[in-house]
């Protein structure tokens, strides 16, 4: 963003322009964030494959990008004893 800004200050700005801003994905909203901080991972991928009618290997994927944890820690975490 900065970028933009100082290049508008040090050229000649002619016609229109439009600035696209995308958005963080990395950030959760609270709702999202509270609801599964109190089950576990295990609880979590069983809850997004009966939700969302999903694989394991799909809710796996899911609940490893919400959680922001390695593949094989959601893996081992769903395939424990």
């Amino acid at each position: 963003m900065e970028d933009a800004l100082e290049w508008t200050k040090e050229s000649e700005i002619r016609g229109e322009f439009c600035v696209i801003v995308e958005g963080n994905a990395d950030v959760l909203n609270e709702d999202e964030e509270i609801w599964w901080i109190k089950i576990s991972i295990k609880e979590h991928v069983e809850k997004v494959m009966s939700e969302e009618s999903m694989s394991s290997k799909e809710a796996i994927k899911q609940v490893m990008k919400t959680r922001q944890l390695p593949k094989r820690e959601v893996y081992q975490a769903y395939h424990e004893l």
